[in-house]
């Protein structure tokens, strides 16, 4: 099937403007409708108020704080575009902290849709492409959450779609190359000023894949001084400007321990090296077990020297460089976390592209991806069944919950639709696209059902509101408020509180706290028995229940006779 060559520009062609309007539309909705959800996203917010608040002055600007104290974790692209959006109304509510994610993620797809063009020769690619990615719940859930990693994968997947660009116009010579280094270089630069040095993985993808090409030689023309000068010009100015700002240890905390410790001993959350192996491909679904026939063939037939032209082959190569890499590094870094690796979904959504485009050629899909496709929706149709008229009972009463019925019966609904339309397609139609169109648009139903039904039953329970509003009506005129050997919760503790927040390691800490005014405190459940010998306090609150279980205290007196650090439940 050959490229249709408009006379009108790609971004304002079908294959780009449906996805993005799709995504808009999936995207941009109700975006304030659910508060923050511990722990990233109240953190994430209070840094972003302090900011627009302009508390710390204009230093504050370049030394972030959280809860009045320097903020050493991320650099400060994400929290500056939150503050911004959050002047208008004069307060980063939920809705302008999660828009950078949402506007970053509705470009992605746009970007997907775009680079698919370039990629392969088939008019639709761009548009299977970016619907597959949309389609991805753990992409599109993170593009409505305040989450730096989706800015930082739109800085990645533009500073590659630049890198191709430059490299599909014969590699790099033509008038329009300067243009195409400053987008590269400069998407670089916002990357590293998003999340630090982790966004130089696409320098890496493209270095590998030209000495996989036999292009060695060619590396310096895609890497000019004064590309890598933008590259590292805003990530190195904020730095500078930080550290002469903060306090001396600023730097070591900021570089040493955030960045090397993070990556040798995983300070936060270690996982084996083979985690990715398990938890990507649950990821990506529902669309793995197209992506898995979609890795596997590309790189047998690159293997078995069968991918036809030498420009799929180059594609091929590029795509697996692109997923090998930061599968290889994130699986080598102690420290492993789902969305890591949210970069790397859009190499996976052009691979089974690529696989797809293919089926499409024969005017057919596989019977495989048809019976499966067919497998999942009953199996969600039953499981609806289940949810709407409660078989069992206490599995309904337990887990799933009266409040869930409308969940289900859109779940039923969408099941029952798309298996009649399947079936239509398929021996009436015998339109393989049409079919691919709507194996493309269940996911997408079934997001938005997910986004704007079941979460909001969750709500409760993953806000810290309700916890921040009994600890303020308890501290009267209390100059501050505690957290107990839990610190996370300090962020959604201020956010919503608008009061000084501390966190509490031990038993000088809470000393400390009470000697400056402070009196309520929310800890671990076990506390309460950790403490009783030590402290005089009485409860006033209990919040959930099982491991989760939170108790609000209020602290009287503190013996002298406690040593400092805080012992384990």
């Amino acid at each position: 099937m050959s490229v249709n060559r408009r006379a009108k520009p790609f971004w304002r062609s079908l294959e780009f403007t449906l996805p993005v309007l799709m995504a808009a539309l999936l995207l941009l909705p109700w975006l304030g409708q659910l508060d923050l959800w511990a722990p990233d996203e109240p953190r994430y917010a209070q840094i972003s108020e302090e900011i627009r608040a302009l508390e710390h002055g204009p230093r504050g600007l370049a030394l972030l704080h959280l809860n009045g104290q320097p903020y050493t974790q991320k650099p400060p692209l994400y929290f500056w575009l939150a503050a911004g959006f959050g002047s208008f109304n004069g307060h980063v509510d939920h809705w302008s902290a999660r828009l950078p994610s949402a506007l970053a993620g509705i470009a992605i797809i746009g970007l997907t849709a775009a680079f698919g063009r370039h990629l392969y020769t088939h008019a639709r690619a761009g548009l299977v492409a970016s619907l597959l990615l949309l389609g991805v719940l753990r992409f599109s859930h993170q593009a409505r959450r305040v989450q730096i990693d989706v800015l930082l994968t739109l800085c990645e997947i533009g500073t590659l779609l630049a890198f191709w660009s430059l490299n599909r116009s014969a590699a790099g010579q033509s008038k329009k190359s300067t243009p195409l280094l400053l987008c590269m270089h400069g998407a670089m630069g916002l990357g590293l000023l998003a999340k630090g040095p982790v966004a130089a993985l696409p320098y890496l993808i493209i270095l590998f894949f030209l000495v996989w090409e036999g292009r060695a030689r060619e590396v310096r023309q895609f890497f000019p001084l004064w590309g890598l000068c933008i590259a590292l010009a805003p990530a190195m100015s904020w730095l500078t400007a930080s550290v002469f700002l903060a306090p001396s240890n600023y730097f070591d905390q900021a570089v040493s321990q955030n960045l090397m410790d993070r990556f040798l001993f995983g300070l936060h959350h270690p996982r084996p090296f083979y985690y990715y192996l398990y938890q990507l491909p649950i990821d990506f679904l529902p669309w793995t077990p197209v992506a898995l026939f979609a890795v596997t063939t590309t790189a047998w037939g690159l293997w078995q020297d069968k991918e036809g032209s030498s420009r799929s082959r180059s594609t091929s190569r590029f795509l697996l460089t692109w997923l090998g890499v930061f599968f290889t590094f994130f699986s080598i870094s102690a420290e492993k976390r789902g969305l890591y690796m949210l970069p790397a979904f859009p190499a996976l959504a052009l691979l089974c592209e690529g696989w797809l485009a293919r089926q499409l050629l024969r005017d057919t899909l596989p019977k495989t991806l048809f019976g499966g496709s067919l497998i999942l929706l009953m199996s969600l149709g039953l499981a609806s069944l289940i949810g709407v008229f409660g078989l069992p009972p206490n599995l309904l009463d337990q887990i799933l919950g009266p409040d869930l019925m409308p969940f289900w019966i859109a779940c039923m609904t969408v099941s029952l639709v798309a298996i009649v339309a399947l079936f239509w397609t398929r021996w009436k139609e015998q339109n393989a696209f049409h079919e691919l169109s709507i194996l493309l648009a269940i996911p997408i139903a079934l997001s938005s059902a997910v986004f704007w039904l079941l979460l909001p039953t969750l709500n409760a329970e993953k806000s810290h509101r309700a916890m921040a509003s009994i600890m303020l009506e308890a501290s009267q005129s209390d100059p501050l408020l505690g957290v107990y050997t839990h610190s996370s919760l300090t962020g959604g503790v201020e956010y919503y509180s608008g009061k000084r927040t501390r966190a509490l390691e031990g038993l000088e800490d809470l000393r400390a706290f009470r000697d400056s005014g402070g009196r309520i405190i929310v800890a671990p459940h076990w506390a309460e028995t950790v403490l009783q010998n030590e402290v005089d306090f009485r409860v006033l609150s209990r919040l959930r229940e099982g491991q989760r279980a939170l108790v609000i205290l209020e602290v009287n007196n503190i013996a002298e006779t406690q040593s400092e650090g805080a012992p384990s439940p």
